[in-house]
């Protein structure tokens, strides 16, 4: 059963990893971690897996790389790649649109922060600039380029331009400008004002439906004659009506979308004592509210991760034993994880490995015929000061059908196919130099 930082959801099938600043300070050797026994351009395979390579400090480029692990093909050159915006791949799976920082001395800008955006196609020919934000009459004031994502259709790119409220609290809630850029034309178009403060996060633009969904990690800006704000980091997941600005929100913490943007999932916070949840966002012509579908019931004190499968309207959980943020070597050790895979229309979840901690689903083939899946396959010879040798896990694909049975972990790794050596465990958020698949 192929996204930071803030969570990403996908558009397509594409799951972006959200890129942290605890990946970039770790860049450099996950870069050389992927050990191409080809470098250099002989011809371009039918499909593969793009992973950003580099250092966060330094630069970093993307890389192609077949499915056999054994060859990679490099989409860029300039060494300037962003670790912290990154990249993504169009819904068709045929073009990657990357960002970077561009400026007279300096490699990189501000943490998170582009100016330039360019598109190549997935074998690495037509490499185009395609907007270049110091050209642009943006709004006055200190902007930072953030996220960015296709439109369902691929074509055109949303991203959003937040305003720095502050120098001295870097985390302090900024208004908010969204923009759509052609990808044939390159023509900027800037979309409705909703009043926004915060980081946000874009999770779906749907240009046909005038819907562009979001994240919203800060504060929502009360509507004229209300009195109150919600409280400061807030998190909200909104549906916006780009042809007039009608804006619908429901409370939220890291939601992810199905791929076709008709529903969202809440993870589960078992310090704000709350269960996963499943919503229904609107229909075409519909309302834009975010009506509960079904709650979600996973073992006590367990979060859910999800990822979706894009074929089929289901999604793979990876149900893990919560470690509370006060615990000692808290995130050095894996939890006990469970794998569900759930229906969302009912929300009923159907357990298909009872055993998966050393597994750790990081996304599922367009086809849904496979999964890229870090396996634990030992001890790292990097041990902790503190907390001591942790595990080592590797990328493997895998059969999705042999991922959701019960084989012992030693056959699984045999089956699949290695795509990294193996590296230190790192929870969740291993294997953030991945971008997505191509075709």
């Amino acid at each position: 059963m192929a996204s930071a930082s803030r969570p990403s959801p996908t558009t397509g099938w594409v799951t972006l990893l959200l890129l942290t600043l605890l990946a970039g300070c770790t860049a450099t050797g996950s870069g050389r971690a992927l050990a191409p026994v080809l470098r250099g351009r002989t011809g371009s395979p039918p499909s593969g897996l793009v992973f950003i390579q580099g250092d966060a400090r330094k630069g970093a480029d993307l890389w192609l790389q077949s499915l056999d692990g054994q060859h990679q093909w490099p989409l860029t050159s300039s060494g300037k790649v962003s670790f912290y915006a990154g990249a993504a791949i169009s819904p068709d799976g045929k073009q990657v649109a990357w960002v970077e920082f561009q400026a007279p001395g300096s490699r990189r800008g501000p943490e998170g922060g582009w100016n330039k955006l360019f598109i190549v196609n997935a074998d690495g020919t037509a490499r185009r600039e395609l907007l270049d934000l110091t050209r642009q009459p943006l709004p006055e004031g200190q902007l930072m380029a953030r996220h960015f994502r296709w439109s369902d259709d691929g074509k055109s790119i949303a991203f959003v331009l937040e305003h720095l409220a502050s120098k001295e609290d870097p985390w302090a809630c900024g208004r908010v400008f969204l923009y759509s850029v052609d990808v044939a034309s390159g023509h900027l178009s800037p979309l409705p004002e909703v009043g926004l403060l915060g980081h946000v996060t874009l999770l779906d633009w749907r240009p046909a439906r005038e819907e562009l969904t979001l994240y919203v990690e800060c504060a929502l800006r009360p509507e004229e004659g209300v009195s109150y704000y919600l409280p400061p980091m807030s998190t909200l997941v909104a549906v916006l009506r780009v042809s007039d600005g009608a804006l619908r929100t429901e409370v939220a913490s890291e939601p992810s979308l199905s791929p076709d943007g008709t529903f969202v999932f809440l993870p589960s916070r078992p310090r704000f004592r709350s269960t996963p949840t499943v919503y229904r966002t609107a229909a075409l012509g519909g309302p834009l509210a975010l009506t509960l579908a079904a709650p979600l019931v996973l073992p006590y004190r367990y979060v859910g991760r999800l990822t979706w499968l894009h074929r089929s309207l289901a999604a793979l959980v990876s149900a893990t034993r919560w470690e509370g943020p006060g615990m000692e070597c808290v995130g050095t050790q894996p939890q006990p994880r469970t794998l569900f895979r759930l229906n969302p229309a009912t929300g009923a979840l159907q357990q298909v490995r009872a055993d998966a901690t050393a597994l750790n689903v990081v996304a599922i083939s367009p086809d849904d015929t496979h999964a890229l899946v870090g396996i634990i396959t030992g001890m790292s010879e990097e041990p902790s000061i503190i907390c001591g040798k942790s595990p080592a896990e590797r990328l493997f694909l895998v059969p999705l059908e042999d991922l959701a049975s019960e084989l012992p972990l030693e056959e699984l790794q045999r089956r699949g196919t290695p795509l990294t050596p193996p590296r230190a465990w790192s929870s969740t958020r291993a294997f953030f130099e991945y971008v997505g698949w191509v075709r």
